[in-house]
């Protein structure tokens, strides 16, 4: 699940750079959000980043993200993961990088 495994860790850096951006010191980020995408992505939000994508589609991409953050997609060779079309991810990790100016 390489694809995967590089589009959500890419997502981690975007959101974290954001945050970083609005005031999180580096280690308020490893703290609270290590991994954990769906926190981070929350923080942002309310931090006032502004993702327009379809909000079942980004729930999707959300459940996915947390065989990321358990890593589960870094260190398991098989398993069984929901079907979620790679460039859905992609697109979701591209709209979070637009809406982040980064």
């Amino acid at each position: 699940m390489p694809i995967f495994q590089n589009a959500f860790q890419a997502l981690e850096h975007y959101l974290k750079a954001y945050l970083r951006m609005r005031g999180i010191s580096e280690k308020d980020l490893q703290k609270k959000f290590g991994h954990r995408l769906r926190d981070a992505l929350k923080e942002a939000k309310a931090k006032g980043l502004n993702v327009s994508f379809d909000p079942a589609a980004e729930e999707m991409v959300m459940e996915v993200s947390t065989y990321y953050t358990d890593t589960q997609l870094r260190y398991t060779a098989f398993g069984e993961w929901p079907i979620v079309p790679p460039f859905l991810v992609i697109s979701f990790v591209d709209k979070v990088r637009s809406a982040a100016r980064l």
